[in-house]
């Protein structure tokens, strides 16, 4: 067997000899091969590869030059279209069997935990979800913490094994949220990631991104600890992930993705980006807007040039509608990914949709990991985001056509393959179709309905998508604080103005009233001649104001953000003084 092996080994030394010391490729390719060795893998080749790890050297170079050919792009869209897209329309047609089916699963991998015991799970169980729902608490981070502490120390608590991945969940308070990350989800998110490309692939079947370079806005590694766990931000541990089905197609720098602060990462993108490269940009829509904008105001040729080869930006979700605009008139196709720390729920599928696809709503990911419930949003069920006690849940197989056609809100709790069981996530959705497409409408504790208006963040982003559209204004960032001390009240705003203009702002201040009475029923009625509600006050903001404050707190690198519907004013009296200052 030795001899066997030793002849092999030979045999590809003397094929790599030949190839690469007879020119058969050319200097600049080998070099080529090398640089994406030295990206990929982090190591000096000219100093740490000997003679002995060369076929492995040159074999990986060999792979890597391989992925960017076409014949990799028409192999690769073949097998989304044949083999990955049926299982696609199959998992919608079988979503209920599937669903529950993931949760035996889920029950089956940790019947022998602590976490299980102590609420008695079995996958013998008569009617398991009936007894699941009827043993176990629906819970928020903070009374699930106890057990994802307990669970860093010792494996079989809520899993098989210890925890050694955590990711940093995107916060709107100082309070950090350390959410569990297990291989499985991070497969489940990959798997998420191929069928979106496979419906890419079925809307544009003469694609060829496949022979371009994904570079993901990562953020940073933010804390490695003692016994070689490490907590960061999801999408860095996707990059990292070494299992994930495309990781030779990422282009990054190991700099560029431990850099915690945010202006320097943006120095480090443009300073190491090509523009002449074929890209598909991934990351938070907002950190993408704000990227592009980055490279546009410090090098204005290298991003017209940069654009011409950015075909496809791969969003995460922020709502698409404050900047659309953007994207659109510079003829960037985009698709939105509603992603989490805690795990990857759905993608814009647009197939035969007719509606414009950055508004798209997203398909709900039925076979990914994930089990879900969903609880009605409405005062019967929540009081100030808080969730009452004997709350209506509803497993996806009682949602109704009666459901989808009253445009049901539901705040959505999760089950899943990371260590989070009945956990309410804090997003609130509707659904649009019996083949489980939804809308994300808000949060649970992000909507403003002190008399009953129930404006949510959807509404906000919509009415001003029709302003840009209307104007040519470029309205992204706002935050708003129900102002409680007046009486008839009203909502006080802080809305960034991203482009001087002339517009009258009185006008407009008019005109995004009367589009939210026209899409919000319940806002209108208050509205009705200043009754409960006054005319909202709406200070604007020059651009950059929002970053400026977080800069201000140190809170500008990883997730930190500020909400977009607060219930005190604590962050608008922060920006009104920032302001004022300027």
């Amino acid at each position: 067997m030795i001899r066997i092996r030793e002849k092999i080994k030979n045999f590809f030394r003397r094929l790599y000899k030949y190839l690469f010391k007879k020119s058969i490729f050319s200097y600049g390719q080998k070099k080529l091969i090398s640089h994406i060795i030295q990206k990929y893998q982090n190591i000096d080749y000219e100093e740490k590869i000997g003679g002995e790890e060369s076929m492995s050297y040159y074999t990986r170079g060999f792979m890597a030059t391989l992925l960017e050919t076409k014949t990799f792009n028409y192999i690769f869209s073949w097998y989304l279209k044949n083999f990955v897209y049926p299982g696609i329309l199959t998992n919608i047609k079988e979503a209920v069997i599937i669903q529950k089916n993931i949760l035996k699963h889920i029950i089956e991998e940790i019947k022998y935990t602590e976490f299980a015991k102590s609420y008695h799970l079995d996958v013998g169980m008569d009617d398991i979800y009936k007894e699941y729902i009827g043993k176990v608490p629906i819970v928020n981070y903070e009374e699930f913490q106890k057990w994802i502490e307990k669970a860093k120390k010792n494996p079989d608590v809520l899993w098989p094994w210890k925890i050694t991945k955590f990711s940093a969940s995107a916060w709107t308070t100082s309070r950090k949220k350390n959410i569990p990350v297990t291989d499985e989800i991070l497969e489940s998110t990959s798997k998420a990631g191929l069928d979106m490309l496979a419906t890419y692939v079925m809307r544009h079947p003469s694609t060829d991104i496949f022979s371009w370079y994904y570079r993901p806005l990562v953020w940073t590694i933010q804390e490695q600890f003692e016994d070689g766990s490490i907590m960061s931000d999801m999408s860095a541990l996707l990059v990292l992930d070494r299992n994930s089905t495309l990781q030779n197609k990422y282009k990054y720098q190991i700099e560029m993705l431990l850099e915690p602060n945010r202006y320097k990462k943006r120095e480090l993108f443009l300073k190491h980006m090509d523009p002449k490269e074929k890209t598909i940009m991934v990351g938070v829509t907002s950190r993408v807007d704000e990227m592009l904008r980055y490279i546009q105001e410090q090098d204005s040729k290298k991003f017209t040039t940069f654009i011409k080869n950015l075909s496809l930006v791969i969003r995460g979700w922020v709502s698409a509608k404050p900047y659309i605009k953007f994207f659109n008139e510079h003829k960037i196709h985009n698709i939105g990914v509603y992603n989490t720390s805690e795990g990857c729920f759905g993608y814009q599928d647009v197939i035969n949709y007719s509606n414009d696809e950055a508004q798209a709503p997203y398909q709900l990911l039925v076979n990914h990991g994930s089990f879900y419930e969903f609880i009605p949003f409405t005062s019967d069920n929540f009081e100030n985001g808080e969730l009452k006690s004997n709350s209506t849940i509803k497993p996806l197989r009682e949602i109704t056509q009666a459901d989808i056609d009253k445009k049901t809100k539901f705040a959505l709790v999760i089950t899943t393959n990371a260590w989070l069981f009945r956990y309410l996530l804090g997003d609130v959705i509707r659904f649009v179709d019996k083949e489980w497409r939804f809308e994300i409408v808000g949060r649970t504790k992000q909507c403003i309905n002190l008399k009953g208006e129930e404006l949510m963040e959807d509404y906000i982003n919509s009415a001003l998508y029709q302003i840009n559209e209307k104007y040519s204004t470029d309205f992204k960032n706002y935050t708003i604080w129900p102002d409680s001390e007046d009486q008839p009240t009203c909502h006080e705003w802080i809305l960034e103005w991203d482009l001087p203009t002339d517009i009258d702002q009185e006008k407009l201040i008019h005109e995004i009233d009367k589009i939210l009475q026209k899409i919000n029923a319940d806002y209108e009625a208050k509205r009705t001649n200043d009754i409960l509600l006054k005319l909202p006050k709406i200070t604007f903001v020059p651009k950059w104001t929002f970053t400026r404050r977080l800069k201000s707190n140190k809170k500008l690198w990883g997730q930190y953000k500020i909400p977009k519907l607060a219930d005190h004013k604590t962050y608008i009296n922060e920006i009104l003084s920032l302001n004022s200052k300027t």
